[in-house]
């Protein structure tokens, strides 16, 4: 709409270049300035050749760049109403004939805008249904992994900041990540929940977390080594004065003690033995006796 002139050249009303954008539309991005004021020069001097379109809501399909340089140029543009076309293969259709973009880039940009495995695609080229646009099924499917785990990083394959396949791997690797880091959650929940509630409350990271859990850990292996080695040599220990006690098959214990305490000379002894200690001593083995399971 045209609502006055200067210098002989028309305005445009400012609405018509505030139109509501198709959100497949607004994935592409706008020219750069230079370019945008060269297109308004073209259309100035020659006309806008090719007709900005919408549907018949009125939403803008295709055009974005030409109804800008039209404002820029205060040309009114010209519309025309899409009718019994898919808007969506549309847009796709029109702005890969326009762009140099990579099959990895259609196959990003067919999955946002067909984010359903029933939207788009069958069996060979799941690209072919759309004009221009030509990408294998396994690209597809590979797109759509990584939107729905990261549009950031999908975003970053359509500006043609990353390639497909490099995006495909760090979402991978992350995803790799995230299941470790749930694991690892689990188990401070089970084995440490101190620390596990201190990572919930943010007060300490998982790394720090895990970290203080392994320490743990280690002091815990280390304390049962140390108590294995105690049992070995306790156990050791009994055996041999068992052993050295046992008169074994003689039935004579009298003279088996007496060639015993033959044997010993107290004097090299490095403490007191008194008859209250093997006293003390006999009352151990009498529970020993009692408690002993055959």
């Amino acid at each position: 709409m045209i609502t006055a002139s200067r210098n002989g050249r028309m305005i445009v009303e400012k609405k018509v270049s505030t139109m509501k954008v198709h959100p497949v539309a607004e994935m592409f991005p706008m020219m750069p300035e230079e370019e945008l004021d060269e297109l308004a020069e073209d259309i100035q001097a020659n006309g806008l050749l090719n007709p900005i379109v919408k549907d018949k809501d009125g939403l803008l399909i295709d055009g974005r760049n030409r109804l800008e340089a039209c404002k820029r140029a205060s040309i009114q543009p010209r519309f025309e109403v899409l009718n019994g076309t898919d808007p969506v293969a549309y847009i796709l259709a029109q702005n890969v004939k326009r762009r140099h973009l990579s099959k990895g880039q259609q196959a990003m940009l067919t999955a946002i805008a067909y984010p359903d495995s029933d939207g788009i695609g069958g069996r060979g080229n799941a690209g072919k249904s759309i004009p221009g646009i030509d990408f294998s099924k396994d690209l597809l499917k590979k797109a759509r992994q990584v939107l729905r785990y990261s549009p950031e990083i999908a975003r970053e394959v359509i500006s043609g900041m990353k390639m497909l396949k490099i995006a495909l791997a760090e979402v991978q690797k992350l995803k790799l990540e995230a299941e470790s880091n749930t694991s690892k959650m689990e188990r401070l929940r089970v084995d440490a929940r101190d620390l596990y509630d201190q990572v919930s409350e943010e007060s300490l990271t998982l790394k720090e977390a895990m970290g203080a859990f392994s320490a743990r850990e280690k002091e815990k292996k280390e304390e049962e080594k140390r108590r294995r080695v105690e049992i070995e040599v306790s156990t050791r220990l009994f055996e041999q004065a068992i052993d050295l006690f046992d008169p074994g098959k003689s039935k004579e214990v009298d003279k088996f003690v007496k060639n015993l305490l033959a044997s010993i000379d107290l004097k090299l002894t490095s403490s007191d033995i008194t008859k209250e200690r093997l006293t003390s001593v006999l009352s151990v083995f009498k529970k020993i006796v009692l408690e002993w399971k055959e």
